[in-house]
């Protein structure tokens, strides 16, 4: 089916094929790494089995760790584990928790798994409340946090808008998923930019401008919470009898590079 896809799709598969792996070895600081390691998480693979490059790194996935600043240096367990429930994440039966050893040591290496802790000092987490989610609306608290009004309803009639990252799709993706939960948070719809350039998708000759739309269909699966900026211009502009600048109705209708956009 190779020849069915476009040249931009290829790092997609790319991605689905080393989630199977049986092993995988990544870079430290990799976007593309850590949503390989995300999706062999959610995929049940063994975190054991999932490896660092750089040998002071390597063992980042042989023990437990809450998530910590810079959150984009590597992927996080709590990104997987007890993703279907209320449970917070949390080390394994006998698994090492790297939460006990000091956090500036961990910044410039990682013990192997024989070795003491340096200090009895926890590691700097996030609140309980900043985790990746479940699917929305599907878990006992998010059912909690409806029925008691805490989450406003979705009406189609308030929206948020966002600018992407210039960086690689994955830098796109961290922002994307981040503005989906902010939307669904403050009962607004979120307004998917118009199609743009993205970092490193230039092996194009005729369209080099793509809408997230198209490079995650799933995202419209829910049209109360996600719409296109064309949609947006056509359907609910007119309904909110709002007049846009002719700019912005100009840009959903060409390719527009990043920086204009």
């Amino acid at each position: 089916a190779l020849e069915n896809m476009r040249e931009h799709e290829y790092g997609v598969v790319d991605v689905l094929v080393a989630a199977e792996g049986r092993t995988f070895t990544g870079t430290w600081f990799s976007t593309f790494s850590g949503l390989i390691q995300r999706i062999r998480g959610y995929r049940g693979k063994n975190d054991r089995d999932t490896f660092f490059s750089s040998r002071e790194r390597w063992a980042a996935f042989q023990g437990f760790e809450s998530p910590r600043a810079p959150l984009y240096q590597r992927e996080w367990p709590a990104a997987w584990r007890g993703i279907d429930s209320d449970i917070e994440a949390a080390p394994l039966a006998g698994e090492r928790s790297y939460d006990r050893d000091d956090v500036w040591q961990l910044q410039r290496r990682y013990p192997a798994l024989d070795s003491k802790s340096w200090h009895p000092q926890t590691a700097c987490d996030l609140p309980p409340k900043m985790r990746y989610w479940s699917p929305p609306e599907t878990s006992d608290l998010d059912r909690r946090l409806l029925k008691d009004g805490r989450v406003p309803p979705l009406n189609r009639d308030r929206f948020l808008t966002f600018v992407p990252d210039l960086g690689g799709f994955n830098n796109v993706r961290l922002a994307l998923e981040n503005v989906v939960v902010l939307a669904r948070a403050t009962g607004r719809t979120l307004v998917l930019p118009p199609p743009q350039t993205y970092y490193l998708f230039t092996a194009c000759k005729e369209k080099c401008a793509f809408g997230l739309e198209e490079l995650l269909p799933g995202l419209l699966a829910r049209k109360d919470l996600v719409i296109t900026a064309r949609e947006f211009f056509s359907e609910e502009v007119p309904r909110l009898k709002v007049d846009p600048p002719q700019h912005l109705s100009d840009v959903v209708d060409r390719c527009t590079p990043t920086k204009k956009a």
